[in-house]
């Protein structure tokens, strides 16, 4: 079932970029992108619930590859939320174009499942902060 899901939203998604042919040469490197980022937020909550000892941020914070701290939390936050799910899902997706397999078996449903996944991907862990930050203020 989960399995089915997965590729019914990868389905949805390459097939809504494949219809404008301004996506043509691009449909790949964004549908990855775009996925990559709800995946690093549907994470979000589990670090939420590590404990300090496991929270992979502290461990990140004592690199420093660049002379701003800005930069250096945007190169974090970019190993720690985009490149697990852009290795995964280059492989479950792109590699040996399996692509090209799926879209065939599952259904397209016109980018509406995509949106409802990319929309609950993002404003559930969001939710899940607030109120984290909530109870933190008021315990």
């Amino acid at each position: 079932m989960i399995k089915k899901f997965y590729y019914t939203v990868w389905t949805d998604i390459i097939l809504q970029l494949q219809k404008n042919p301004l996506n043509k040469k691009s449909w790949k490197w964004y549908s990855l992108f775009v996925m990559s980022f709800c995946f690093g937020f549907n994470y979000v909550p589990i670090l939420l619930l590590l404990p300090k000892s496991l929270d992979p941020l502290v461990y990140f914070r004592e690199f420093h590859f660049f002379s701003s701290d800005f930069l250096d939390t945007l190169f974090h936050g970019l190993i720690l939320f985009l490149l697990p799910g852009y290795i995964l899902h280059y492989f479950l997706v792109f590699y040996k174009k399996k692509y090209e397999k799926f879209t065939k078996e599952y259904s397209f449903k016109n980018g509406n499942l995509f949106m409802k996944y990319m929309l609950v991907s993002v404003f559930l862990p969001l939710s899940v902060l607030v109120i984290a930050l909530i109870i933190n203020r008021i315990f």
